[in-house]
C-alpha cells in the first residue's frame, strides 16, 4: 500500500536541501610533477534538515518493501560477466501507475580493481566487501524509451526511473521521515521538486540566491597566449573567423580515455549523518550518487557549436572508497580533514585534504562531509581550486618537470541538488562566462533536453581543450 502526501503553499526559511543524494560537489584540479595527469579534488558538502521534504516537494508517496514483488527471470548456469546472465523483474505501484522493472547487474560503475575500506580513529584500514550484484540497471517493461538505475538493500530500493515525460525517484524514507520504519521508501517525480530560488522569500528585501560566485587569484602571474587574446576580440572580426575554423577542426578529435577513476572519501560526519553510522549504507550511498553523475556525463554530447557533432561517452568509474568511522586522532600542531573541529574554514579544509599523497593515483578525489560553511552573508557550499586549460600559465597545464599551483579560487553559493539537477558547475575554467554562471550547471528543467541539463559553452570549450592537450584521465 502506498501513502499519499500533498503539500502546497509552505513558505519557510530553511537550509539548502537535497532530495536524493544531498551532496554538493566541489573540486580542486592541479597537475603532478613529471606527468600530464589531470587531477580534480572534489569536496562534497551536504546540508540536511529533517522535515525539509514537506516544503521542497509538491507531492510524494511512501512505499514499503513489502509492496515490491521480486521475480528471477533468468539465472545463468555459470558465473558470467555478461550483462544478461542474470535478469530479475521488480514490480511496484506508485503515483497511480504500475511499473515492471526488468533489471540486470550493473558492472561498469566499479573499477576492475575496486576496493572499499573503513578507517578508524588510529588510521587503521579494514577491507569492506561490496555486493556488486545489488547495483542494477535496466528498463521499464512496455516503454520504448526508458532507463532504470537502482540499488537493492534488504528489499529497500534506492534509484531512479527515467521515462520520456518525467523521472521517478525512489529512496529510503529515514533521511526525511524518521518516524517511519527502515523498510519504508519515498517516491516522487522530478517535476514535483520545488527549488528555493523558485519559492518566494519571507524577507522580500533579501537578494536572490547566487548560483556561483568566484574570486580569481594570481591574475598578475598569468601568461597570456594567442588563444586568450583571440577570445577577447569581437567574434565578427576576421581573426575570430580563422580561430573559429581552427576550433571546428580541433573538434574532430575523439578521446580514447573515457573513464576517470575516482577516490571517494567520507569523513566521520558524513558517515554519521548521511550513512546512519553504517559503513555499508555509506558506501552504497556514494556508489549510487556517482552512478547518477556518471549517467549525466556519459549521456552528454560535448560540443561548443552546432556545426560539429562533438563527442559522447565521457564518464567515471569508482576505484576506491574510504569511510572514516571515527574522527582521526592527531598530534598537537597537526591537521587532518577528518579531525574533530568545531568549525572549518572551507579553504583550509580543501587545502588539508589535498595533502594526501594517495590522490596522485586517481583522476579525481572526492571528500564528502556534512557541515556548514558561511562567508559574506551567503551559505558557502564549498571551495574549488581549478587549473587553467592551457600550457605555461599559473595553474595551467604545464610542460614536464614544471609544477603548477592553483589559479582559481571559487566559492559556490546556494546551489541545490537533486538527482537530475546536479551542480556539475564544480568544473570551472577561467574563460569568459555570461549570466554569472560559471562552468557546467544542470538546471533541472526536463524541458531543456533529454539529459535534463544545460552544458554551458565555456565548460565544453574547457573540457575539449584539455582533451586536445592529451591530458590523461
Amino acid at each position: 500500500m502506498t501513502t499519499d502526501h500533498h503539500y502546497t503553499g509552505i513558505n519557510r526559511k530553511s537550509k539548502p536541501w537535497y532530495l536524493g543524494p544531498e551532496s554538493y560537489l566541489l573540486c580542486r584540479l592541479h597537475l603532478q610533477k613529471l606527468s600530464m595527469i589531470l587531477k580534480l579534488i572534489f569536496l562534497c558538502f551536504t546540508q540536511y534538515s529533517i522535515g525539509s521534504i514537506h516544503q521542497n516537494l509538491r507531492y510524494f508517496e511512501t512505499l514499503h518493501a513489502d509492496d515490491l514483488t521480486h521475480k528471477i527471470v533468468k539465472r545463468g548456469l555459470k558465473e558470467s560477466s555478461h550483462p544478461y546472465n542474470h535478469i530479475k523483474e521488480v514490480q511496484l505501484r506508485t503515483h497511480g501507475r504500475d511499473f515492471r522493472l526488468i533489471l540486470s547487474p550493473k558492472t561498469d560503475i566499479l573499477h576492475s580493481n575496486f576496493k572499499a575500506y573503513t578507517v578508524d580513529g588510529e588510521g587503521k584500514e579494514t577491507t569492506v566487501h561490496v555486493e556488486r550484484d545489488s547495483f542494477l540497471h535496466g528498463r521499464v517493461f512496455g516503454e520504448v524509451d526508458s532507463h532504470v538505475s537502482v540499488h537493492m538493500d534488504d528489499g529497500v530500493m534506492t534509484g531512479s526511473i527515467h521515462l520520456p515525460e518525467d523521472v521517478y525517484h525512489i529512496e529510503p524514507s529515514w533521511r526525511h521521515l524518521p518516524d517511519l520504519d527502515n523498510k519504508t521508501m519515498i517516491t516522487y517525480k522530478q517535476s514535483d521538486v520545488k527549488f528555493s530560488w523558485e519559492r518566494p522569500s519571507e524577507d522580500h528585501d533579501a537578494p536572490r540566491p547566487k548560483i556561483c560566485g568566484y574570486v580569481k587569484e594570481g591574475a598578475e602571474l598569468e601568461i597570456d597566449d594567442d588563444d586568450d587574446e583571440d577570445y577577447e576580440k569581437d567574434k565578427w572580426t576576421a581573426d575570430q573567423h580563422h580561430r573559429a575554423k581552427r576550433q571546428i577542426d580541433q573538434y574532430e578529435y575523439t578521446p580514447t580515455r573515457t573513464r576517470c577513476p575516482l577516490l571517494l572519501v567520507a569523513d566521520y560526519r558524513f558517515f554519521q549523518e548521511m550513512g546512519a553510522s553504517n559503513t555499508k549504507t555509506t558506501i552504497n550511498y556514494l556508489i549510487s550518487l556517482i552512478d547518477r553523475v556518471h549517467k549525466i556525463y556519459n549521456d552528454t554530447s560535448w560540443q561548443d557549436r552546432q556545426e560539429v557533432d562533438g563527442f559522447k561517452g565521457m564518464g567515471f568509474v569508482i576505484k576506491k572508497i574510504v569511510v572514516h568511522s571515527d574522527p582521526t586522532r592527531i598530534k598537537s600542531g597537526e591537521a587532518h580533514y577528518n579531525m574533530i573541529r568545531d568549525k572549518w574554514d572551507v579553504r583550509n579544509l580543501l587545502e588539508v585534504f589535498s595533502r594526501d599523497p594517495q590522490h596522485r593515483n586517481f583522476c579525481l578525489a572526492h571528500l564528502f562531509t556534512h557541515q556548514t560553511f558561511t562567508a559574506s552573508n551567503y551559505l558557502v557550499l564549498g571551495l574549488a581550486y581549478i587549473a587553467a586549460a592551457r600550457r605555461n600559465t599559473q595553474g595551467g597545464v604545464k610542460r614536464m618537470i614544471n609544477y603548477c599551483g592553483p589559479q582559481l579560487y571559487l566559492f559556490v553559493f546556494s546551489r541545490e541538488y537533486t538527482h537530475k539537477d546536479f551542480c556539475l558547475a564544480h568544473l570551472f575554467t577561467d574563460l569568459k562566462f555570461e549570466g554569472g554562471i560559471l562552468g557546467l550547471a544542470y538546471v533541472g528543467s526536463p524541458r531543456r533536453n533529454s539529459v535534463g541539463g544545460i552544458c554551458t559553452p565555456v565548460f565544453q570549450k574547457w573540457l575539449h581543450t584539455l582533451l586536445e592537450l592529451r591530458t590523461e584521465f
